[in-house]
């Protein structure tokens, strides 16, 4: 022992004493430079060069390594040293040597794949470890997964016992790769012992062999889903039991596989045979719900794979076009759509006349659809579409898919719902009982602005012919729309100024546009006058009103009860009013940020239950578009005392200089009483610069608006227009228009001699 620690103290001392003198020598060649040299190609490759045989020369080990293996080792041993930079150099070495796949999978088997997924997360050796990484990963799944080998493994099953000891293990090493081959091979070979086998080597895989099993009940081949079920009862793991719920106790399913399933179900449980009862077909559905819930949510927890780092999970599935177990790495939300949907389904089919099952299935098959579409906000239409099936479904059920959808944040789903009731709907969902409230007028308020504006343009579709509840909130939402601002705005309540314009420089940073106040009643009044309030930021300590009385009148009126909540304070408030306030939907508690990391790290979580993809540039101008066409069908059809449009004038007055918006934001205007709105078409008639199509159509409006509300001009202005009238005599469409305009003027018997006097038949 003596002589070990011995050993160890030389070997310290020895490479203390290289690494001085190797400093003293790069410390005397660096004065010796002149200052603010810019160094050659050559010159600094040389330098590299120098800084490698120093860091060699360095090294504790006393034979440089030369191969994949010897490389690896060095590395692993250079970090246990804390030698970053050498094991570094290390690493660096081995990926120049264009290591093949062979090599990478030879040094996994000696090394673990553990090994890899350590080097890659030490920050020193990034990015070539992480590098590294990915393609061991690429050569193992290319090997593992290769038909032959698992063929030529599966071929020894039924030799000795230590050559079929060495196939399983062999097999079972691999991963589960190899299921979908082994599965295929237990289709086609002859003998039970050989299937036997295969179904033994999948056990023997553990608790990573449940997702692809958990797909291969899916598949349509009995004996697929049969061995499927048996491999799951063996390993016992009770998170495989949620998906045998509905093929134990589904009327649907075929005996022999129902009694496989239920036999699963007792040995996860461990419940003996004469010990067994059958649950009700409501309980079953009830827990599938509750699952399905939990994917709808967002909120079950995947787990993460041991050798990923890439925030996605494996889904397994039955691929249908190539009869084939497969899986794909997908995003965590994108699986919980697939997953949710299966259950939702499972859920409904076990009770197909339950009111809220059936809305369920069908906001999930929203989901699945949309899904499908990458980035497409438009469901599919056809026979069998979620589309078609929920207009068929009717009002009722695509109001209560809406409202589940409010209630658990789920804005593709919510605009999916209320496109659909956009052509099913009636009025009569505008003005319901007193104590009940329409999901579509609920929805003018959600959190998300794709929402809102989908719910103000099926209002519109519906037509209502009376004033409701929520009726001003339609013009303010096409209003916004009409300004295509991109950042979402917020407002941070703080009493300290500089406090506040801190956290405010914070949130901005995280994507809002902030205005700040110092109380919780500016704060409310503030967002109560505008439209564009997506988030509040509220201090745990705001003063005048208190933090209660604060969220309470948020979460009281129509203008901001759907607004999100996020309360900020010292770390030790947060059980507090998360016990006092945790249970209102949108909201949580962060601690005071200091930094933009730690309002990110804190935030990101919350507002990713909360936000729909970004839209994309089309469709921003798709809304600015269509919410200056809903505009003018309201000036159009006389619907201004339902929908006063007079707040969007100057929004309208802006679309003006847009050709595509130029129209309807023309025929909009047309109908508020302003004098702003007067002068404006008095400006693009006489406008010399405009297109002759516009000017007419200007003009034209103009006579009317002066008929209509009187004339609002300056006599300055009246004196343009009758100079342009003038100026007009080579374009008859026009001079016609601005004969209107002074006809509309109303001259005295002077003025009208005048007039006469110009006419030459």
């Amino acid at each position: 022992m003596l002589r070990r620690y011995l050993n160890l103290f030389l070997l310290s001392l020895c490479f203390f004493l290289q690494v001085t003198v190797v400093m003293v020598n790069t410390s005397s060649r660096l004065s010796a430079q002149e200052p603010d040299v810019e160094l050659t190609e050559e010159e600094k490759e040389e330098a590299a060069r120098l800084k490698l045989k120093a860091l060699k020369e360095s090294s504790p080990l006393l034979e440089q390594p030369q191969t994949p293996d010897g490389l690896l080792k060095a590395v692993i041993l250079m970090v246990d040293f804390a030698r970053p930079e050498l094991a570094r150099a290390y690493l660096n070495e081995l990926m120049a040597s264009d290591i093949d796949d062979a090599a990478l999978l030879k040094l996994r088997d000696q090394h673990g794949p553990a090994v890899f997924l350590q080097l890659a997360r030490v920050k020193a050796l990034q990015p070539a470890s992480t590098k590294l990484l990915k393609q061991m990963r690429v050569a193992f799944r290319k090997s593992g997964a290769n038909p032959k080998r698992i063929d030529a493994l599966v071929s020894k099953l039924n030799g000795t016992p230590r050559e079929r000891d060495v196939a399983i293990n062999a097999l079972s090493g691999a991963g589960v790769v190899v299921v979908p081959r082994l599965l295929q091979q237990y289709m086609t070979v002859n003998d039970d012992q050989t299937r036997t086998y295969i179904l033994r080597t999948i056990v023997s895989m553990g608790k990573p062999a449940i997702p692809p099993m958990i797909a291969a009940i899916n598949a349509p081949e009995k004996r697929i889903q049969a061995i499927a079920l048996q491999v799951l009862g063996q390993l016992g793991e009770r998170s495989a039991i949620d998906h045998l719920w509905f093929p134990a106790f589904s009327k649907k399913e075929d005996g022999t596989l129902k009694q496989f399933a239920r036999d699963a179900i007792n040995k996860i449980l461990r419940i003996k045979k004469g010990d067994a009862k059958s649950p009700q077909a409501f309980e079953i559905a009830a827990e599938l719900k509750r699952l399905a819930l939990l994917h709808y949510q967002n909120q079950y927890r995947w787990e993460k794979e041991d050798e990923r780092d890439d925030h996605l999970v494996a889904f397994w599935f039955w691929d249908k076009k190539q009869d084939l177990l497969s899986v794909e790495y997908i995003s965590r939300e994108l699986a919980s759509i697939r997953v949710g949907y299966h259950f939702s389904k499972e859920a409904f089919q076990l009770l197909p006349e339950n009111k809220e099952l059936q809305s369920l299935y069908l906001g999930m098959a929203f989901a699945l659809d949309l899904s499908k579409k990458k980035g497409k906000a438009s469901l599919s239409i056809g026979k069998g579409t979620a589309f078609n099936s929920a207009l068929a479904a009717g009002e009722e059920t695509v109001s209560r898919t809406l409202t589940q959808a409010l209630q658990y944040h789920r804005a593709d789903i919510a605009q999916s719902a209320l496109h659909v009731l956009s052509q099913v709907g009636s009025r009569n969902q505008l003005s319901l009982p007193l104590g009940k409230q329409s999901p579509i007028i609920a929805a003018l308020n959600a959190p998300d602005r794709r929402v809102q504006f989908a719910a103000a343009v099926t209002i519109l579709q519906l037509d209502p012919q009376k004033q409701f509840r929520g009726s001003t909130r339609v013009v303010a939402i096409l209003s916004r729309a009409l300004k295509n601002e991109g950042v979402p705005a917020a407002i941070v309540i703080h009493p300290n100024t500089q406090i506040s314009v801190n956290i405010a420089s914070l949130v901005g940073q995280v994507g809002f546009s902030a205005t700040t106040a110092k109380t919780g009643k500016t704060g409310f009044t503030l967002a109560a006058k505008r439209d564009d309030i997506e988030i509040f930021f509220v201090d745990a300590n705001v003063a005048r009103w208190g933090l209660s009385q604060t969220i309470a009148n948020l979460r009281a009126d129509a203008r901001t009860a759907y607004i999100p909540i996020v309360v900020f304070g010292p770390d030790a408030l947060e059980a507090k009013i998360m016990k006092q306030f945790g249970n209102l939907p949108l909201f949580t508690y962060i601690d005071k940020p200091e930094s933009f990391e730690q309002i990110d790290l804190q935030l990101r979580p919350f507002l990713a239950k909360l936000k729909t993809p970004e839209s994309t540039p089309q469709q921003r101008q798709g809304r600015v578009t269509s919410a200056a066409y809903w505009l003018a069908h309201i000036a159009n059809g006389q619907r201004t005392k339902i929908f006063n449009i007079t707040p969007s004038q100057n929004g309208l007055i802006h679309s003006l200089d847009h050709p595509e918006l130029f129209d309807n934001a023309l025929q909009a205007l047309s109908v508020i009483p302003n004098k702003k709105v007067q002068q404006q078409f008095q400006k693009i008639a006489i406008n010399t610069d405009q297109k002759k199509p516009n000017r007419e159509a200007a003009t034209l409006q103009l006579a009317f608006h002066i008929q209509r509300f009187g004339l609002l001009l300056e006599k300055r202005e009246i004196a343009e227009v009758k100079t342009a009238w003038k100026n007009a005599s080579d374009a008859p469409a026009l001079s016609a228009a601005f004969a209107t305009v002074i006809g509309s003027l109303k001259l005295n018997k002077t003025g009208v001699s005048l007039q006469l006097r110009e006419l030459s038949p």
